[in-house]
């Protein structure tokens, strides 16, 4: 028996499963076994919906094992161990031995040298995350409606998003849609018009691992909508109520959201493998990890030696050319070098507007929503498919594939 053990349930654990099933069934002897802690799987380019309240969370995640053969043994269990010596995997009570060992466990929040950040900031990341911006947002207009000073009301009602990467910028972007059209418990409009949306960035500009014109772009589009973009300057201390920035200035607030960065999960710093400055473990051309034989690392924890952004295309890419190799290692052929193909990258920029870039073409408002609905159906997992090409009815189309027991989600 040949048994390979996926770790993790995104787009890279997902797809590497999907893409291995058929081989399972046509193959004796093999065992494909994927290791998660999260039942159900959750599609990441709509997260900021649910932030925003275009989208509830049971209408883009789906149950695990609804997107898997039954040919794929599915675990719930949190990995806590890996002995590449033993080739095992250690998981609460469960332990799996493997042949093939693909880690596709995606990040986890970067607090950076500041831990103490999580006690007062809300993370963005995953679908609990996601609903719980979206309810901090309604908390704020709750309290704000019984203060009656109105410095300590503007304070209840001024939001700081850390990080202006893809997810900060979209989150932001999608609160301010929210205001502009007093979504969710009806809004006051009146406290609407006292709130305030700081986005800080410390380097010197929104977007900055994308194309300079995307930036400009979304820049702009942020101004226009009233949101306050704070470029060079970093958080270097935080409370519940104020946020203290490097250039010695300091903003009171209700509410803060980190979108800070990622790093590869804390268990993985003691396993063995070769790393890089933020954990994340360095691969061969051929994705697997460096002095680790028939282990494979995708998604946000391989490190490939060039920039490659952390995402869902990226992702399912890697996913790709991982079950790839390990078939070829089980065929006794050559395994094959991934090579990062971009098919274009776009940032929604509330309901109405969005930036893309394709074939060194950059598309804005209608354009880019249309494209941006296009290229992110192309990452879809088998199950899930004939998606509209509205970004903001993604949704829909999605829950008429989910079950019911996404319900049981929050519960998690």
């Amino acid at each position: 028996m040949r048994r390979i053990v996926i770790i993790g349930s995104g787009f890279a654990g997902m797809h590497v499963a999907q893409d291995l099933a058929n081989e399972v069934s046509s193959r004796r002897g093999l065992q494909v076994t994927m290791v998660t802690d999260q039942s159900h799987f959750l599609f990441t380019p709509l997260w900021t919906g649910v932030a925003g309240g275009t989208s509830r969370l049971t209408q883009v995640a789906m149950p695990v094992r609804s997107l898997l053969d039954d040919d794929v043994r599915v675990e719930l269990a949190e990995v806590q161990h890996i002995d590449l010596a033993a080739r095992r995997v250690h998981a609460g009570r469960l332990t799996v031995d493997y042949d093939f060992l693909v880690l596709a466990t995606g990040a986890t929040t970067n607090w950076g040298a500041h831990a103490e950040f999580e006690a007062h900031a809300l993370p963005c990341r995953t679908g609990r995350d996601a609903v719980d911006a979206y309810d901090a947002v309604d908390r704020a207009f709750e309290r704000a409606a019984q203060i009656t000073d109105p410095a300590e009301r503007r304070r209840a009602l001024t939001f700081v998003i850390v990080g202006a990467g893809a997810t900060g910028v979209e989150l932001i972007a999608r609160i301010a849609s929210r205001f502009e059209a007093q979504r969710g418990r009806e809004l006051d409009a009146a406290l609407v018009s006292q709130s305030r949306l700081v986005l800080i960035e410390r380097r010197d500009r929104v977007l900055p691992d994308l194309d300079e014109a995307m930036s400009d772009h979304a820049r702009e589009h942020l101004r226009g909508a009233g949101i306050e973009v704070r470029l060079g300057e970093a958080v270097v201390a935080c409370t519940a109520e104020r946020v203290e920035l490097s250039t010695q200035d300091a903003i009171g607030c209700g509410t803060i959201f980190w979108c800070g960065g990622v790093r590869s999960p804390a268990w993985l710093t003691d396993v063995g493998f070769e790393t890089e400055a933020s954990g994340r473990i360095v691969v061969h051309r051929t994705l697997q990890a460096v002095g680790q034989h028939g282990v494979y690392i995708a998604g946000d924890l391989a490190s490939t030696g060039e920039h490659v952004p952390l995402n869902a295309d990226a992702a399912t890419q890697q996913a790709r050319t991982v079950a790839r190799n390990i078939i070829a290692d089980l065929s006794g052929r050559s395994r094959k070098d991934w090579t990062y193909e971009p098919s274009g990258t776009f940032i929604t920029l509330g309901r109405s507007n969005a930036v893309a870039s394709y074939r060194g073409m950059i598309l804005v408002g209608r354009t880019a929503q249309a494209l941006s609905a296009a290229m992110t159906a192309r990452l879809l997992p088998q199950g899930v498919r004939g998606l509209t090409l509205v970004p903001d009815l993604f949704a829909g189309a999605f829950a008429a594939r989910s079950s019911a027991a996404t319900q049981g989600l929050l519960t998690e």
